[in-house]
C-alpha cells in the first residue's frame, strides 16, 4: 500500500480515540473547560450510560461569538502560547483538543454567551462537521450537549461497558472534581434525577458527605498539617492535604482512591503504591482504603504534558513526592491513635465534624452476627454504621478454641468468643424484636422433643411469650412438643435444637430480656469451638461497633485489654 496523507476526518477520529475513551472522558474534558472558565456552578445531566446524551452547563465566561468556530478546531486554545508556558500552567486544559475530538465522534450542540456579548451563539456539529450556527438570547456561560457518542465509530461503541458500569465511571469523575473544587456548586443528574449536589461553600468535608454519604465520611481522617519528616529536597514547598480513611473503612478495590496534583486529578501507580504502603499491617490483604489526596507543589517540578488525556504526570523528584504522601497518611494515623474510639479531626474541621455528628441519627444495626458494611459499589444505597465503641482490631488468631487474640492501637485484646458472640446476638435480636423484625424461620423438618414434667409445664405457660421471639412450639402430648420454627440466629451450624426449650424453661419470663438472654446464650459460639479466621474477624469487627462491648448480657467480661506499657513491664523493658 502506497504511503499517503490521512484524510482530516480520519485524523480527527484517531485523535478522538486518544482523548475520548468513554463517556466519562467527555464529562472530564467538559468539566475542566468549565472550571478553566471560572464557573461557580456546573450541572451535569446524563442519559443511559452517557452514550445517549451528556449535557454539561456552566456559568463561566463563555466563548466569544467571533471565536466559536476556532474553538472547535484542533490545537486551538487560549491557555498557552509557547512551550515555556507548560511549566507555568494555571489551567486544567492546554492541548486545544477537547471540543474538536468530542465533536468528531458525536452529535454536539453548544449554546454559549461570552460575558461581553449581548447575544449567545448556538451551534450544531455532527461527526466533526459544521452543520448550523445561529444567534439567540442565552445566559452567560456555556452548555454542551453531546448525543449519540461514537455513532460514527461503531467499533468503539461495542467496547463500552454495561450502562451501569459507565454510570459509575461518570459519577466518579464528577465526584472527584466536586471534592477538589469544593467552592463550586456541582449538580449531577442521571435520567433526570439528582444523584448528588454540593453547596459550593468551600468545605471539603461537606463535599465528602455528599459524595460518600455521612456513614463513610465520618470515618475519614483529615491529613494533619505538619512538617513531613524526611522530605528534604522539597521541604517547605510541597503540601499534602485531603482525607484518608480510618482502618474501619475499607473496600475490595482501589476505586475510592483519588490523587490530585496542583488541582488536577491524575493516575499514578507509584503514588497509589505509597498510599497502600501506608496501610500495610493496618488493613487485611486485599482490602484498600478510601483516600482523597491533594498534592500542591512547584509547577516546574511536575510535567503535565505526558498523555493526551492529561491524566498522567511526570515528577522531577518522584521519591520526594512518594515520601511526602506516605508520611502525611502516617501522620493522620498517629493523630487519631491517641483517641482511637472517636476519630479526632484537626482544629479546622472540628466545627464541621460536630455539626454533622449532631445531625446524624443511626440506631445500632445488628442484622447479622457479622458486621454489615455499607454497599460499596452502589452509592445510592448508603447506610449509617453504628458509632465505634472500640478501636480498630486486627485479629491474630484463636487460642485454645476459646479466646481470640487481636491487636489494637494501644496493645492487645483477648476476646472471649462465647461472651462476645452472646453480647452481639443479644443486641441484634433485641433490636430486631423492638422493630418487629424477629421473624421465625421454619425448620426443614419439625423437631419433636420430650421434657421433664416441670419443664414441660413451664414451656406450656411460656408459649405466648415465645412467639414474639420467633419460636413456634406446639404441644404434642403431655410432655412432648413440636418445634416448627426458630429465629435464624438459632439455626447456625453449631446450634442444637434440643438445647433451647430446657434452657428457656429455667428462665424468668417476667422480663422479655431474660428470655432473650437465655436464648442468645444457647445460640452463641461455644467454648472449644474452632472458628475460621473469617469468623474471628467478623466477630471482632462487630464488637468494635457494639453499644455494650465490654461485658456479656450475663455480666461476664467479653474481652481483656493489655496495654503496651503492661507488656513492656512484663518484659522488663
Amino acid at each position: 500500500m502506497a504511503i499517503q496523507r490521512l484524510a482530516e476526518e480520519v485524523i480527527d477520529q484517531i485523535a478522538a480515540g486518544e482523548v475520548v475513551e468513554r463517556p466519562a472522558s467527555v464529562v472530564k474534558e467538559l468539566l475542566e473547560n468549565a472550571l478553566d472558565a471560572a464557573a461557580k456552578s456546573i450541572q451535569i445531566e446524563v442519559t443511559g450510560g452517557g452514550d445517549e446524551r451528556i449535557a454539561v452547563s456552566d456559568d463561566g465566561l463563555g466563548i466569544p461569538a467571533a471565536e466559536i468556530q476556532l474553538a472547535f478546531s484542533r490545537h486551538a486554545t487560549s491557555k498557552l502560547r509557547a512551550t515555556g508556558d507548560l511549566a507555568r500552567l494555571n489551567t486544567l486544559g492546554f492541548r486545544g483538543e477537547a471540543l474538536a475530538t468530542i465533536a468528531a465522534v458525536s452529535q454536539l450542540t453548544a449554546i454559549t454567551r461570552h460575558q461581553d456579548d449581548r447575544l449567545g451563539t448556538r451551534v450544531f456539529l455532527e461527526g466533526g462537521k459544521w452543520r448550523r450556527q445561529q444567534s439567540e438570547p442565552s445566559p452567560r456561560g456555556s452548555t454542551f450537549i453531546v448525543e449519540n457518542l461514537f455513532f460514527n465509530t461503531p467499533a468503539r461503541l461495542k467496547f463500552l461497558k454495561h450502562p451501569n458500569t459507565e454510570k459509575r465511571q461518570l459519577a466518579r469523575v464528577v465526584e472527584r472534581y466536586a471534592f477538589l473544587y469544593s467552592d463550586v456548586r456541582f449538580s449531577y443528574l442521571q435520567e433526570g434525577k439528582v444523584r448528588f449536589h454540593t453547596s459550593g461553600n468551600g468545605n471539603r468535608f461537606d463535599t465528602l458527605v455528599n459524595v460518600l454519604g455521612l456513614a463513610h465520611a465520618r470515618q475519614m481522617m483529615p491529613l494533619p498539617a505538619a512538617e513531613l519528616r524526611g522530605v528534604a529536597a522539597l521541604r517547605g514547598s510541597i503540601q499534602v492535604n485531603g482525607f484518608t480513611s480510618a482502618p474501619s473503612l475499607h473496600r475490595a478495590d482501589r476505586n475510592q482512591i483519588a490523587i490530585f496534583v496542583n488541582d488536577r486529578w491524575i493516575q499514578d501507580t507509584r503514588l497509589m503504591y505509597a498510599i497502600n504502603r501506608a496501610y500495610e499491617n493496618i488493613l487485611l490483604a486485599g482490602r484498600f482504603p478510601y483516600a482523597f489526596i491533594d498534592i500542591q507543589m512547584p509547577k516546574d517540578q511536575v510535567d503535565v504534558n505526558v498523555h493526551p488525556t492529561k491524566s498522567e504526570v511526570r515528577f522531577q523528584q518522584p521519591e520526594t513526592v512518594f515520601a511526602a504522601v506516605f508520611q502525611a497518611i502516617q501522620n493522620a494515623h498517629l493523630a487519631t491513635e491517641t483517641n482511637p474510639v472517636s476519630l479526632a479531626f484537626t482544629a479546622q474541621h472540628a466545627e464541621t465534624k460536630k455539626r454533622w455528628f449532631d445531625e446524624w441519627v443511626g440506631p445500632p444495626d445488628y442484622r447479622s452476627t457479622e458486621l454489615r458494611e455499607v454497599a460499596e459499589e452502589d452509592l445510592g444505597e448508603k447506610r449509617a454504621l453504628p458509632p465505634r465503641t472500640l478501636p480498630p482490631l486486627r485479629v491474630v488468631g484463636q487460642i485454645g478454641a476459646q479466646f481470640i487474640v487481636a491487636e489494637g492501637p494501644a496493645g492487645i485484646y483477648l476476646i472471649d468468643q462465647h461472651a462476645a458472640h452472646h453480647r452481639l446476638l443479644f443486641e441484634q435480636m433485641k433490636a430486631e424484636s423492638e422493630q418487629g423484625e424477629l421473624a421465625p424461620q421454619e425448620l426443614s423438618q419439625t423437631h419433636h422433643q420430650n421434657l421433664a414434667e416441670e419443664a414441660a409445664e413451664r414451656i406450656h405457660n411460656l408459649q405466648e411469650h415465645l412467639k414474639p421471639l420467633g419460636i413456634c412450639v406446639e404441644s404434642f402430648g403431655p410432655n412432648r412438643f413440636a418445634i416448627r420454627a426458630l429465629p435464624r440466629q438459632c439455626l447456625q451450624p453449631h446450634c442444637e435444637v434440643d438445647q433451647f426449650l430446657p434452657a428457656l424453661a429455667a428462665a424468668d419470663p417476667s422480663e422479655k430480656d431474660n428470655l432473650l438472654n437465655v436464648l442468645t446464650a444457647q445460640a452463641a459460639y461455644r467454648d472449644g469451638q474452632l472458628l475460621s479466621m473469617e469468623q474471628q474477624q467478623h466477630l471482632a469487627r462487630a464488637l468494635e461497633r457494639c453499644p455494650n462491648p465490654l461485658e456479656s448480657p450475663q455480666g461476664s467480661p467479653t474481652l481483656i485489654h493489655i496495654t503496651r506499657d503492661q507488656l513492656a513491664r512484663e518484659f522488663r523493658r
